[in-house]
């Protein structure tokens, strides 16, 4: 977060991240102990595809690879391990392969449509759902942040979605 919020700063270009984490305890983790618990924390998250992610750890930082099928996949995995002891940081490189999962343009905008509508406090019909090859275009008004998030986790976390451009914006309805 502390490289993140450097690259904000007007006129930096390059950050050279050289902070280290200790872990407070008599007992660092080496790299195959957190590897090991890695494997471990995937292998006991029922929404995590543990045989399709592959993780590098190095120097308490853990890289996850490969591709899986949701997005609600992907961040399963990054949380099942991102709190284990010895782990320093999570490089989440993990991409969402819509092609795994055989849908339709008109299909992710069905279920998309459906999931708004299931929530009562969601007047649906004022959101535009777009989608073209797995991208998925939101816009129209929300009447809060709650709201906004409900909408994108909607579209985010349907089967065939891979990417979800936020367009929406705050209104009151009358």
């Amino acid at each position: 977060m502390a490289a993140q919020a450097a690259a904000h700063v007007a006129g930096v270009l390059d950050v050279a991240n050289e902070i280290q984490v200790h872990v407070t305890g008599s007992h660092e983790r080496t790299d195959t102990e957190i590897a090991r618990a890695v494997r471990d924390a995937l292998e006991s998250d029922v929404v995590v595809p543990d045989t399709q992610i592959r993780s590098n750890v190095s120097r308490g930082w853990v890289t996850l690879e490969s591709e899986v099928r949701a997005w609600h996949e992907r961040d399963a995995a990054e949380r099942a391990i991102c709190n284990l002891p010895g782990v320093r940081g999570v490089i989440d490189t993990l991409g969402v392969n819509r092609r795994s999962v055989k849908t339709e343009t008109e299909t992710i905008h069905d279920e998309i449509q459906q999931a708004l509508e299931r929530r009562a406090e969601r007047n649906a019909k004022h959101i535009q759902i777009m989608v073209r090859d797995g991208t998925v275009e939101l816009r129209g008004p929300v009447q809060s942040w709650a709201e906004r998030e409900a909408v994108l986790g909607a579209a985010r976390y349907t089967p065939g979605v891979k990417d979800v451009e936020d367009h929406l914006h705050f209104e009151q309805f009358a």
